[in-house]
Formats: C-alpha cells, sequence, structure tokens
C-alpha cells in the first residue's frame, strides 16, 4: 500500500458544521483519516452578528492506497 498525506485549510460556521465535514471524510467510502487538525477563531469575524464562519481549520487528512 502507498499512504498519501493532504494538507487542506477550511473554514467552518461553527464546531457542529466541522464536526459533520468530519464525519463525511471519515465515512467516505475511500479511506480517509485525519491525522492532525488545529482550530483558530476567523479573525474575519471579530463578533459579526451577520452569517459568517467563526472558525478556521486546518486538517492534516491520510488516504491509504492498495496496490494491485
Amino acid at each position: 500500500y502507498v499512504n498519501y498525506s493532504y494538507s487542506v485549510s477550511i473554514s467552518a460556521k461553527d464546531y457542529n458544521h466541522l464536526g459533520k465535514f468530519i464525519s463525511k471524510i471519515e465515512n467516505s467510502p475511500d479511506v480517509y483519516m485525519v491525522e492532525s487538525i488545529n482550530i483558530k477563531p476567523n479573525p474575519q469575524y471579530k463578533g459579526r452578528k451577520e452569517e459568517t464562519d467563526k472558525i478556521t481549520v486546518e486538517l492534516m487528512l491520510n488516504t491509504v492506497w492498495f496496490k494491485g
């Protein structure tokens, strides 16, 4: 097998939406695993009342490809 790593940067409305996103990744029919996660407040949010993404997230994802 071959292991591949991907760095992904996203923003999310809140922790609930982030959790749903990660759940979809890890329940994918392909093999994806979250190796690390770094969550920070979105500096552009600053308590705004309008809908905006409140957190920024950096994920390190791994996937495994099996050689035939």
